[in-house]
């Protein structure tokens, strides 16, 4: 008798939008890393009081939030998520390099995909990528980036903001800026960049045996 072959389930319809229906943004938990800071960590002492995360206090609603913002026409996601942090905060910044669990493949490798991914390292690939819904064909879709401060002490340059922003910015450290932040998504954000980082840059995590690379880019 010749054995029954199940059917192959169906694969599930994707939701499709077009480009009226949805809108790209991006934009980076900044960090600022006074110098001197990856010696001290490698000789262990603690760091978790010297990393800052820079926030945004909106005056006019009174809310606290991360800098980020619509992608340009013609412009990269990595390209969005740097300019839309210094506009918003006013301080310079590059991508920090991470070392990130991932699914995009090294590139010109073929790699099968998997739900795990791979350990990247050093790449400045966004670690998350939040999604909100505001209506049924009305989709917000954001890419967040590890950023840095191009500047020790960081200065911050007056005039960046676009005319209907009114933000003012502030270096706080990690636990008093998610204590602060007004929404638990931005919040939660913070959380896994903190995490990022720490795994990637400092011994004290127990994650690491050293750092991984300098912290400060070149």
């Amino acid at each position: 008798m010749t054995p029954r072959v199940s059917p192959t389930p169906p694969k599930p319809t994707p939701r499709l939008y077009m480009s009226p229906e949805f809108v790209l943004c991006a934009g980076c938990i900044l960090f600022h890393f006074p110098l001197g800071l990856e010696k001290d960590a490698a000789a262990g002492d603690d760091t978790a009081r010297r990393i800052q995360v820079c926030i945004l206090h909106h005056l006019t609603k009174d809310e606290w939030m991360l800098p980020k913002g619509r992608k340009d026409e013609g412009e990269s996601i990595e390209q969005a998520a740097v300019r839309e942090t210094y506009e918003e905060t006013g301080y310079p910044c590059n991508l920090l390099p991470i070392d990130l669990q991932t699914r995009s493949p090294p590139r010109g490798v073929n790699i099968k995909d998997n739900a795990q991914g791979w350990m990247a390292r050093h790449t400045q690939e966004p670690f998350m990528i939040s999604q909100r819904t505001m209506g049924s064909q009305d989709q917000k879709f954001t890419f967040w980036f590890v950023a840095q401060t191009t500047e020790d002490p960081p200065m911050r340059h007056e005039g960046t903001q676009t005319d209907s922003e009114n933000f003012d910015s502030h270096f706080l450290e990690p636990d008093a800026a998610i204590a602060q932040l007004t929404f638990e998504g931005d919040r939660e954000v913070v959380r896994n960049a903190v995490q990022v980082v720490r795994a990637t840059y400092f011994p004290d995590t127990n994650l690491r045996d050293e750092p991984s690379s300098s912290l400060l880019a070149p």
